[in-house]
């Protein structure tokens, strides 16, 4: 355990990274600064770029009791850890449990926190342990529904995080009981930033994000969301063009208090919080604005329609006359009928969205929480 109330700090690392990265993750933190009473993890972003963020326990623990809050959640709570602790996901719920005396089930801890993850097991586990709450991500709520589970009567409420969810996963998770709360958190807040209520779960409807009172948010004139709150981060060191590490804070102080900004568009209107994609997601298709979020998200809806049961991924390709271009990318050991699943997808996206080729790669690279690294699978295509 983390050992909340010491000043010791922890640097927490994915155990099966190849041992020339895990060797340099750990020379980056020792040459960055020796902090009291934190812990550092690997940022979970998708450029391949070596980074760690600096949590202070502090605005760990701040986060986590304001999650609670907003669950409802107290010492009668069991938590299910299905998601690496390495990852600000499952750290938040250590931290959570801690704040509250909450229970924490483990499930299937493989080298020192590794979750080989599978949704029936699951199920019987959350069963058998009487959990009552647990943070899933997108990926594995969509094994859950694809193998048509349902969920077990003592879990109130499910948080999905680490990526956009979409409507019709939603609604086929709640068909099946599944009490998802869509979420929106970032690693540099130590979590959460904005959740569906629990009284979403009272309708079907899709619902809307509620931003969490221990947060302030605001856009820039870029449109990027901005966040006040003392679950900010306190920095984060990477390795800049010569190879040198770099240690940065961030943040930046303005007349009503220091922010974060962060790289997602988006708009706050009282207490709710609406996502429009990150800068990065927006490319260029024969100059028409293609907003790569929505379409992961429609291609997630075409493999639950098309029932498809291989491991597939969308990718945009560099493209000399057209800016990109959309491919399929399958892993070539999995079964399922790409074809179909490529034909039903551009027949619900516009003409310049359309997925123009399939490669097929021996892997699809994702990293832990199961977002694609968009850059390593470019790298596999392009060679």
């Amino acid at each position: 355990m983390f050992y909340w109330n010491s000043v010791k700090t922890h640097f927490l690392l994915n155990p099966k990274l190849p041992h020339d990265l895990k060797e340099a993750y750990f020379r980056l933190y020792q040459k960055s600064p020796q902090l009291s009473s934190h812990i550092w993890i690997t940022s979970s972003g998708t450029s391949g770029k070596l980074k760690i963020v600096a949590l202070s326990k502090e605005a760990l623990l701040h986060s986590a009791e304001n999650v609670n809050a907003h669950l409802q959640s107290n010492a009668s709570d069991v938590w299910a850890l299905a998601l690496p602790e390495f990852h600000v996901g499952g750290l938040g719920i250590l931290a959570r449990a801690h704040a509250s005396g909450a229970q924490v089930k483990v499930f299937d801890r493989i080298d020192e926190g590794v979750v080989k993850w599978d949704p029936r097991r699951f199920v019987l586990f959350c069963d058998e342990e009487n959990v009552t709450l647990t943070s899933l991500v997108p990926t594995q709520i969509y094994d859950l529904v694809s193998h048509n589970l349902s969920c077990p009567a003592n879990i109130r409420a499910v948080f999905v995080g680490g990526g956009a969810l979409s409507e019709l996963l939603y609604e086929k998770a709640r068909s099946l009981g599944w009490p998802v709360l869509p979420t929106y958190g970032l690693t540099e807040c130590s979590s959460q930033v904005a959740s569906a209520s629990l009284s979403s779960l009272e309708n079907e409807e899709f619902p809307f994000l509620e931003i969490l009172p221990h947060l302030e948010v605001k856009k820039n004139e870029q449109g990027l969301l901005q966040f006040k709150s003392k679950s900010l981060l306190t920095g984060v060191s990477s390795l800049d063009y010569l190879g040198e590490v770099q240690f940065v804070d961030p943040k930046y102080q303005a007349d009503d208090g220091i922010w974060f900004s962060s790289e997602d568009r988006g708009e706050c209107d009282g207490k709710r919080l609406f996502l429009f994609g990150r800068e990065s997601d927006f490319i260029k298709i024969s100059g028409e604005s293609v907003d790569f979020a929505w379409l992961s998200r429609a291609f997630q809806a075409a493999k639950i329609q098309m029932r498809y049961t291989g491991d597939a991924a969308l990718v945009s390709i560099p493209d000399e006359r057209k800016g990109f271009h959309i491919a399929l990318a399958v892993n070539k050991f999995c079964y399922g009928d790409h074809e179909c699943l490529l034909d039903y997808l551009n027949q619900h996206v516009p003409p310049f969205a359309k997925a123009e080729e399939v490669y097929k790669v021996d892997e699809i690279p994702r990293t832990p929480m199961g977002k694609v690294l968009l850059e390593q699978l470019r790298s596999k295509i392009l060679g």
